[in-house]
């Protein structure tokens, strides 16, 4: 998606992917084959760009940090990433500047568990490599400390949760107003304390007594942000290429109410889309289907999206309905 502004705008893209059937691969100028982790690679693939940019915060933290030193201009910038893609370094960095977040602490391993003033339930998140709720364990009382991760993990008190919100440049609906400008200028206060150039999502909970408390930010085009294609003036994609080829920002005006239904692949089968689902899907009036090509055999990974935007929320929510029982039925 990212891809697709860039090409809009008539830019010459090169992508580095770990992935030999990456779906990108066939539309770009040069395709590198090398892990993202792989120092050495990325250094040698971002030597050649003028720009470099990531959509997964998973990289060679190294090889940035070289770029940017040779005058490569890399955003988001190599100190952004490198803290918020170990959450222990970003919730110390939270708690640090003074943020609302989820009281917590850094462990080693599981035995620190044992040692712990916090009291459960208690939630325990893997500090590296977690993503859509991998990485994450709910741990509701002793018995679950032997299924508990080993390695370096964040252990933070559970919260009493009443909903999760991301501040990209488009509020969530159904949120009140108060809370809405709350969460805003939350997301501003952190992007101007970090500094980043690029994009930024911020988690967010907020708790049953209406508290706003974040949970961990994204540096990079997001979830919740993929509405934006069809829903507002400027997408997240075309946004992202605004800032960081310093051109002039675009418009976050609203021009429809919007929602997103999610296809993850089953835990029985590969993830496909028939005809008859993809036809059933396009006779959704307000419905946009994006199926991102990728190959199945990982349970629970995201294969595409519905994005419905029409006129009314009472609309999109019906017609949310529609996409997910056609989904379902499949």
């Amino acid at each position: 998606m990212l891809l697709r502004s860039a090409l809009d705008f008539g830019f010459q893209v090169s992508i580095l992917d770990g992935n030999p059937a990456c779906t990108s691969a066939p539309f770009v100028r040069n395709f590198t084959l090398a892990a993202p982790t792989d120092e050495a690679a990325v250094y040698a693939f971002g030597k050649t760009q003028d720009i470099v940019t990531i959509e997964m915060e998973n990289v060679s933290v190294a090889a940035l940090e070289r770029l940017e030193a040779e005058g490569v201009q890399v955003f988001p910038q190599s100190q952004v990433i490198r803290m918020i893609q170990d959450k222990g370094l970003q919730k110390d960095w939270l708690l640090q500047n003074g943020f609302p977040t989820a009281q917590g602490i850094v462990i080693s391993g599981k035995e620190a568990l044992l040692a712990t003033s916090i009291t459960y339930p208690m939630v325990l998140k893997s500090c590296r490599g977690g993503y859509d709720g991998q990485g994450v364990m709910l741990l509701r009382t002793e018995a679950d400390l032997a299924n508990a991760f080993e390695g370096a993990s964040v252990l933070e008190e559970a919260i009493d949760l009443h909903t999760e919100i991301s501040v990209l440049l488009c509020p969530a609906s159904g949120i009140p107003e108060e809370t809405l400008r709350e969460a805003e200028d939350l997301a501003r206060s952190i992007a101007e304390t970090l500094g980043i150039v690029g994009l930024l999502a911020v988690e967010m909970f907020i708790d049953t007594s209406g508290r706003l408390l974040i949970n961990e930010m994204a540096p990079r085009p997001h979830n919740s942000g993929h509405h934006t294609i069809e829903a507002v003036v400027t997408s997240q994609y075309e946004q992202l290429l605004r800032a960081i080829c310093n051109l002039p920002l675009g418009s976050t005006l609203t021009l429809l109410p919007s929602a997103m239904v999610n296809f993850l692949e089953p835990d029985t089968s590969d993830a496909t889309l028939s005809g008859r689902m993809i036809d059933q899907l396009l006779r959704i009036s307000g419905a946009h289907l994006h199926w991102y090509g990728k190959s199945g055999g990982k349970a629970g990974r995201k294969m595409g999206h519905v994005t419905i935007a029409l006129p009314t929320l009472d609309a999109v929510h019906s017609t949310m309905r529609q996409v997910q029982a056609v989904l379902e039925a499949e």
